[in-house]
C-alpha cells in the first residue's frame, strides 16, 4: 500500500506540474493577444455595453405600447409574453402553513448552527420515548498538500 500511494502521490505532483506550466503558457499567449488585439476588444466592450442600453430602452418602450394598446405582438418581432407571478406576505404565508401543517421547508442552516451548539437539546418524544434526532457523526476526509514538492517527498 504504502509503495501504491508513493507512486499516486508522484502522479498527482507531475499532473500538477504540467498543469501549471500550461496555465502559465495560456496566460503569457492570452496577454499577449489581448496586447496585439486592445482596440478590437475595447470596440467589442463598447458594441456590449450599447446593446444592453438600446435593449433595456426597447423593452422599456415595448412595455409602454403594450400598457397603452394590450397589443403582445409589436411590430420588428418585438412580442410581450405575460406571466403570472404570486405576491404574497412571506410572514403570513408562513402562518398559513403552520397552522395548515403545509408547505413547510427546515432552514437547514438555522437547524445545523443549532445542532452544533446543543445537538441533545433536539429530541422528539415517539410513544412515550425521548429520542435525540441529530448525531454527531465524525466523517474523514483526505486532504492533499498543495506544495508539489511535498508529494514527492519519501
Amino acid at each position: 500500500m504504502n509503495e501504491q500511494l508513493t507512486q499516486w502521490a508522484r502522479n498527482v505532483a507531475t499532473t500538477r506540474t504540467a498543469l501549471a506550466e500550461m496555465q502559465a503558457e495560456y496566460k503569457e499567449r492570452l496577454a499577449e493577444f489581448e496586447a496585439a488585439n486592445a482596440g478590437l476588444i475595447e470596440s467589442i466592450n463598447v458594441l456590449k455595453l450599447n446593446a444592453t442600453q438600446f435593449e433595456d430602452e426597447l423593452r422599456e418602450m415595448a412595455l409602454a405600447e403594450y400598457a397603452d394598446t394590450g397589443a403582445k405582438k409589436l411590430p420588428h418581432g418585438i412580442g410581450i409574453r405575460v406571466t403570472t407571478k404570486l405576491a404574497y406576505d412571506e410572514a403570513q404565508a408562513l402562518e398559513w402553513a403552520k397552522s395548515h401543517g403545509l408547505a413547510l421547508k427546515l432552514d437547514a442552516k438555522s437547524f445545523e448552527k443549532i445542532a452544533k451548539a446543543d445537538p441533545n437539546s433536539l429530541t422528539l418524544t415517539y410513544t412515550g420515548e425521548v429520542v435525540n434526532i441529530v448525531q454527531v457523526v465524525e466523517v474523514p476526509t483526505v486532504t492533499l498538500p498543495t506544495d508539489t514538492a511535498k508529494l514527492l517527498e519519501a
